[in-house]
């Protein structure tokens, strides 16, 4: 079955070239706190290098055979993944990254993350999944502003039912970062450091064992998610504070102690649980890695006696950059 459609904001690049990233050995799908974006960061793969001469331009216009194929005994066959990328204020984010990252099924899955889409001016986006690649078990959208200080958004899709050509329900917001109002000169990277962000919020950073970009880029903000929908928040009142990161980035050995300012007056003493969002790579105390837009709770803090800041360190510090949040223990 030969499918075309046109989508008249779009003019999208069909990759057909992919990343094959398989885990090491003796590290299953199924782990527990496993991450495949991060097992794929390890293993030294450039996930956003630029497209070849093998892509195909096309004009508005995709034709795409996005009949399932017969071997393919999973009910999630997707052939076209098209959505958009918006702003916090909804505004379509133009010249954002989209990138669509699948677990395949059979004896011989595979995590294969499809070169990212860059989103026309009004965020849309759409990506051609590789044949080889459509029978799938799972598929995640990550999501940012390459150059800009954003936070990477990691949106879990849900594959039920879905077949041939799907369209995300919802775009995807890309949060803004602000620049740390602290941060000391780099000098020695083997030295820890107060890195200070907007609000208050202190990171006991070791640069060195800051497995990202920059240092000199890091930035941060604390997120309202009542006032901005986040693919990766289920209930806006689960957590008492989140933050958000860039660029993002895993801390090697034990985690940065921090020290976060207690804005929403959790009584003083109180247990505090801390959770981390995974992304391209974010890796626990444990060794365990934390898969692609899910939660995990990483470590313990507790409210001063005074009541004005929650405190973790030692094998509680924040084990990378992507996403905080933290609430009183149950």
């Amino acid at each position: 079955m030969q499918r075309t459609w046109t989508r008249p904001a779009i003019s999208i690049s069909v990759v057909l070239a992919t990343l094959a990233c398989v885990p090491p050995a003796g590290t299953g799908d199924s782990s527990v706190g496993t991450s495949d974006a991060g097992l794929d960061a390890h293993s030294g793969v450039d996930r956003q290098q630029p497209a070849d001469a093998a892509d195909v331009a096309t004009d508005h216009l995709i034709t795409v055979d996005a009949a399932r194929a017969t071997s393919c005994a999973h009910d999630s066959w997707i052939a076209v993944v098209h959505g958009q990328l918006v702003d916090e204020s909804g505004a379509g984010l133009a010249n954002a990254m989209a990138q669509l990252c699948v677990r395949t099924s059979g004896t011989t899955s595979q995590l294969v993350c499809v070169r990212p889409a860059t989103t026309e001016p009004d965020g849309r986006f759409g990506i051609v999944v590789p044949a080889s690649a459509r029978c799938l078990t799972r598929a995640t959208m990550r999501a940012l502003l390459p150059g800009g200080a954003t936070a990477a958004s990691y949106c879990e899709v849900t594959l039920t039912g879905q077949e041939g050509e799907l369209t995300l329900p919802d775009p995807i917001v890309v949060v803004a970062t602000r620049p740390a109002t602290g941060l000391p000169a780099l000098g020695d990277p083997a030295q820890q450091r107060t890195v200070t962000f907007e609000d208050g919020l202190e990171v006991e950073v070791v640069p060195e064992r800051y497995y990202g970009s920059d240092y000199s880029a890091l930035a941060g903000r604390r997120v309202d998610p009542t006032a901005t929908a986040l693919c990766f928040i289920a209930d806006t009142s689960e957590y008492s504070g989140i933050y958000a990161f860039s660029p993002e980035g895993d801390v090697h050995d034990t985690g940065f102690a921090l020290r976060i300012p207690n804005t929403t007056s959790i009584a003083a003493n109180t247990a505090i649980d801390l959770f981390v969002l995974g992304g391209l790579s974010c890796t626990l105390n444990d060794g365990s890695l934390v898969r692609e837009g899910r939660w995990a709770r990483f470590g313990d803090g507790v409210v001063r006696s005074d009541g004005t800041v929650i405190e973790a360190s030692g094998t509680n510090g924040l084990p990378c950059f992507n996403w905080l949040a933290y609430k009183p223990t149950p």
